[in-house]
């Protein structure tokens, strides 16, 4: 990839930069080690600028004289390389296991030493615990609900906005800036807008992507964000499925699940679509949901995990609404109607077929 062919909004610290925070966040893919790895042979000063920078932010989290951190940088110092080290394409750690347990929000400060004097660049990191919900407002006036079990870095400078979600669940508000764009990203897919309303749930393998108000654009992280793309628009009353990683937008009430197993994006619409905020009030509603679905939800709020001991409850529907801090109290609220037994244990909870 030769500079010519880069974003030319981007100078290449902002290029360094943002390929530091998917190194240390861990979410490069292969293919965009081995892009880091062109560029570093290609472009002229970006070596430097990622070296330095990926060095100064693993120096403020104590990584420094990590021999994993060493490794990665040495492969990427040589330019000669052709080969991806194995140390590029196994190791990752993750920053909530970096931060403190009770740390929820560090602020990081990054300048460079050179002979041109760059602006400060200010990296927010939150977190949320276990059945914890907070919500988080930006300088820019936009407010972004975490919950449980979130973790998000956040970007702001005077061109742009951009978060990268780690894991968890978001609500964005987000502030109209029609200067600065929004960018929401999540290693295969990036989310961006200028001002609107929508809810993300992150999960290693997948997201889903709930549109609120307003529109968005799901595209490549390193695609520029296009006004013209073509519109996801499914019928009404069914789904559309696709694989193209052409960039598309999403309207209000549209649902988008993305899988990253075979990059496929499934959209559906649903005039109901502001159900995916309720988690907000701290109420989940469950109509006509198997237990198996209904488990895996509730078992994110909650650090005494819900056992199912028997493969045939899994399909039982469930008609519930249940408050997320009383959990415990809920389960053994449906054994008056389904035919389950429950046993909360000091560890876990075991739901179990009736006698």
């Amino acid at each position: 990839m030769k500079w010519s062919d880069m974003d030319k909004t981007r100078t290449v610290a902002d290029r360094a930069r943002e390929d530091a925070i998917n190194l240390l966040s861990g979410t490069l893919t292969a293919e965009s080690e081995g892009q880091i790895e062109q560029r570093c042979r290609e472009v002229p000063g970006y070596q430097e600028e990622f070296l330095e920078t990926t060095r100064l932010m693993a120096s403020l989290e104590s990584l420094a004289e990590d021999s994993d951190v060493e490794q990665v940088l040495g492969h990427y110092q040589s330019t000669h390389s052709q080969k991806r080290s194995p140390a590029a394409s196994k190791w990752r750690w993750s920053v909530a296991g970096m931060a403190a347990g009770l740390l929820l929000a560090v602020t990081v400060f990054l300048t460079f030493e050179t002979t041109e004097q760059k602006p400060l660049v200010k990296i927010d990191r939150y977190i949320t615990q276990i059945g914890e919900q907070k919500d988080v407002t930006l300088d820019d006036g936009s407010v972004l609900s975490m919950n449980t079990g979130t973790l998000m870095l956040v970007e702001m400078t005077g061109t742009s906005r951009r978060v990268i979600l780690e894991r968890g669940e978001v609500y964005f508000d987000v502030a109209k800036d029609p200067e600065r764009p929004f960018t929401v990203a999540m290693g295969e897919r990036s989310v961006s807008v200028l001002g609107t309303e929508f809810n993300i749930h992150k999960s290693p393998d997948q997201f889903t992507l709930a549109v609120v108000e307003g529109t968005v654009s799901i595209h490549k992280p390193e695609a520029v964000v296009d006004s013209s793309a073509p519109l996801l628009a499914p019928p009404q009353g069914e789904s559309l499925t696709l694989t193209s990683s052409v960039p598309r937008k999403v309207n209000a009430q549209t649902v988008v699940e993305y899988q990253n197993d075979g990059d496929r994006m499934t959209a559906s619409v649903d005039h109901n679509v502001s159900r995916y905020q309720q988690w907000r009030t701290g109420i989940l509603s469950f109509r006509n949901e198997p237990l198996g679905k209904v488990v895996q939800q509730l078992n994110r709020y909650t650090a005494k995990k819900i056992l199912v001991e028997s493969v045939d409850l899994l399909d039982t529907r469930i008609y519930a609404t249940i408050r997320t801090d009383q959990i415990s109290m809920a389960l053994e609220g449906l054994e008056k109607s389904l035919p389950i037994k429950v046993v909360v244990h000091f560890d876990r909870i075991v739901v179990s077929e009736k006698p």
